[in-house]
């Protein structure tokens, strides 16, 4: 599949093409089964996840970009609830987080609607591990406006954060739009742009009704 870094990788719009008519609808415990339901797609060069631990997931980025999806649909009315928690042991720090060419963050997790008919249309959450952004900060990405970050933890910290988001109210917010159904969360980190390095963890990541 050809793929263009002017469609801006980050934004995942080639993932239209993957996300067929799901019926299976998500567990609530993303991280029950390790990696099991997760696919892996690499963008430039491949970060390195794997298990440690209890469910716990370990991401190394060293100057790669890649991330490891659960393309399952998820009902919002049922579970708009995600809550996961996350570490970072080694931050990426751009100079501008807010530009093409500081668009890295040690720790993000994408929430993602395909538009499966006008894919320049889906749109996409981006909660991130900021190395300077200040917390609760947003903006659209620089790759497009469909594509929303939003800061929930910032600066360097080797200890565990726990986050905890209402994805349908964020879509209303960030794009004013009422979402019932979600095609893909996704675990990212990157560091392509900065070709710095990262390590992150990921764990708890779960859907609930609150």
């Amino acid at each position: 599949m050809i793929f263009t870094r002017n469609l801006g990788y980050k934004t995942i719009y080639f993932l239209f093409l993957l996300l067929l008519s799901y019926s299976v609808y998500a567990k609530t415990d993303l991280l029950a089964e390790g990696l099991k339901d997760w696919k892996s797609h690499n963008f430039v060069g491949k970060t390195r996840y794997s298990i440690v631990g209890n469910n716990v997931i370990k991401a190394v980025s060293n100057g790669t970009a890649s991330g490891i999806f659960y393309e399952k649909k998820i009902d919002l009315d049922k579970t708009p609830i995600l809550s996961w928690k996350w570490k970072v042991t080694r931050a990426v720090s751009p100079d501008n987080e807010k530009n093409k060419a500081g668009d890295d963050f040690s720790a993000r997790i994408y929430v993602l609607k395909a538009n499966k008919l006008l894919f320049w249309k889906t749109i996409t959450l981006n909660y991130v591990w900021a190395a300077k952004a200040a917390t609760g900060s947003s903006w659209s990405s620089p790759y497009s406006n469909n594509s929303r970050m939003i800061v929930k933890t910032s600066g360097s910290a080797n200890s565990w954060k726990s986050v905890k988001v209402n994805l349908k109210q964020d879509f209303k917010r960030y794009f004013g739009k009422n979402i019932r159904y979600i095609d893909a969360i996704a675990i990212m980190t990157d560091t392509d742009n900065t070709k710095g390095s990262a390590v992150a963890y990921y764990s708890a990541l779960r859907l609930s009704a609150r």
